[in-house]
């Protein structure tokens, strides 16, 4: 069946949480954000309870992930959230119950989820073939990749220093490499 679930690591048991996709865990692990018709949702996974985070009249969004907040009391707490257009043009700052609740950082050729760095100051999105990082606070963006073919899927590694990706030949290759690169050293692909 269709939606998400989630999978015990010691003995595969799967359980079925929720009608969606594009599922990804928030900071402390207790809720789950993912996209549903178009809109995005946040589930507290003790209870169930489901919150639509998109705000009134925002388009069809898609890629969600949750953002520290930085120089928040509890870090595991995400209160703004990343996301995309469904048309792979806009990534998004969604911040619900804010005076601007979607902003748009970053116009492109959006292909892949945006994620934010654990310190909750730098954006790392593939625009195109690559990818690149945006400074949150200058709204700068610099080129991070510059091998030739396709870059996506950017993840940030735990202490927020270097970002995990896939790389191919084409979007339509059948196999794809996964690479590590030092944010601050991308000359050094590993």
């Amino acid at each position: 069946e269709m939606g998400i679930w989630i999978v015990n690591r010691s003995d595969h048991e799967k359980k079925r949480i929720a009608g969606g996709r594009q599922a990804t865990w928030s900071p402390g692990g207790e809720r789950i954000v993912f996209q549903r018709d178009g809109q995005i949702i946040e589930r507290v996974l003790d209870s169930g309870a489901e919150n639509a985070v998109s705000p009134e009249g925002a388009p069809p969004l898609a890629f969600p992930s949750c953002m520290p907040t930085p120089g928040a009391p509890d870090a595991n707490s995400a209160s703004r959230f990343l996301c995309t257009d469904q048309s792979g043009k806009r990534v998004y700052l969604l911040s619900p119950g804010a005076e601007k609740p979607l902003d748009v950082l970053v116009e492109g050729e959006i292909g892949s989820a945006p994620r934010c760095s654990p310190d909750g100051k730098t954006i790392a999105y593939q625009d195109g073939a690559h990818i690149y990082l945006l400074d949150l606070e200058t709204r700068d963006s610099r080129l991070l990749t510059t091998e030739p073919g396709v870059q996506a899927w950017p993840v940030w590694t735990a202490n927020g220093q270097g970002i995990c990706y896939v790389r191919a030949p084409s979007p339509v290759a059948n196999i794809w490499d996964l690479c590590h690169v030092d944010a601050a050293n991308p000359q050094v692909v590993n």
